[in-house]
């Protein structure tokens, strides 16, 4: 069975505060406190390197953490801010905050967003699906349709509502979007990375990690960053 537990840091510049959450999140199943930190440097460094599912943190190190991390663009994780007062709360709760806690918060309370987070994680886990693949696709070039051997498929990008298969040759567009192709490829050589992105791991050079970001490079140099969605498919590749 696949191991599904969430990894938490929690950020606060009090002990007893960290203490207390450290505390309640082990009482969740599926839940698991990998670091804790008491400043901003210490919760940018640990989400940049740890790349937490989940990030507990005070409003005060939010909103400066928030500045230097999140308004790069780089893949975050679902954040909890623990707030004083129903003030602090509405300052910052914003589209890219999960959920608040207001002090002095309780088991209940911190177990009741545990399991929020939980059910909109698996709202987001692609569904298993039978294994339709072939060893070969036909693809529109000019007024007839090539063959090409799905071996030479390096990667499929999505463009709205068409998407471009990119191999050794050439390019090619398909009227079908990237989530139908995805269904008609080899699961144990193809691999959803991105919404955008299908690649074919026996084209991929080296996976490396950079500014929070897990980024894939392929053969011919092109990086392409997993997003957060798919960031366990990757781990699960990691031995």
């Amino acid at each position: 069975m696949e191991d599904m537990t969430k990894t938490v840091v929690i950020a606060d510049r009090y002990i007893e505060a960290r203490e207390a959450i450290r505390r309640y999140v082990h009482g969740v199943m599926g839940f698991r406190v990998i670091r804790e930190c008491s400043n901003r440097l210490e919760t940018i460094r640990s989400v940049s390197l740890l790349t937490p599912d989940v990030l507990f943190v005070e409003e005060g190190l939010y909103r400066m953490y928030k500045g230097e991390i999140l308004s790069k663009g780089v893949c975050h994780p679902l954040t909890v801010i623990l707030a004083d007062k129903d003030a602090c709360i509405e300052r910052v709760f914003k589209k890219d905050v999960f959920d608040y806690l207001r002090k002095p918060y309780t088991q209940e309370d911190v177990e009741r967003t545990l399991h929020r987070i939980s059910y909109a994680v698996q709202r987001e886990i692609p569904s298993e699906r039978p294994n339709t693949a072939s060893s070969a696709i036909f693809v529109v070039d000019g007024i007839r349709f090539k063959k090409i051997a799905i071996g030479d498929v390096m990667h499929v990008k999505a463009a709205r509502d068409y998407s471009i298969i990119y191999t050794d040759v050439g390019e090619y567009v398909s009227s079908h979007g990237i989530g139908y192709i995805a269904e008609r490829l080899n699961a144990g050589f193809f691999v959803r990375v991105h919404r955008s992105f299908i690649v074919n791991l026996a084209y991929v050079d080296e996976l490396h990690r950079e500014g929070g970001r897990m980024i894939l490079v392929l053969k011919n140099g092109h990086e392409v960053t997993v997003s957060r969605r798919y960031v366990d498919t990757m781990k699960r590749l990691i031995l």
